[in-house]
């Protein structure tokens, strides 16, 4: 990890259900100088940006599910790209698509 970087890693006490992970992993930098969050208020209690989120799940037993559940792992990641027109288009688009959510 980058000197000045930020990571922290959050293990839940109680578990509500099989939805919650079991170990979550949260990565701040200040290389990311961009318009786009994971947490805007993360971002601004860090002073740093939010680009990398992991989360944990342990393997489950036959029982909860009616299979036996390897351990998963879920990665969330904003990284510095090259800038084309097609990711300028899909970033529009995506933007024309969110403002019409309410």
């Amino acid at each position: 990890m980058p000197n000045g970087d930020i990571a922290e890693t959050y293990i839940p006490r109680i578990k509500e259900d099989v939805s919650f992970p079991d170990s979550m992993y949260f990565y701040y930098s200040d290389f990311m100088k961009i318009d786009y969050s994971f947490s805007k208020q993360l971002d601004s209690i860090k002073g740093k940006k939010l680009y990398q989120v992991r989360m944990i799940y342990n393997p489950l037993s036959k029982g909860v599910f009616p299979f036996d559940a390897p351990r998963r792992e879920y990665l969330f990641e904003m990284k510095k790209l090259e800038v084309t027109n097609e990711i300028i288009h899909l970033i529009k688009k995506s933007e024309k698509v969110c403002a019409g959510v309410k």
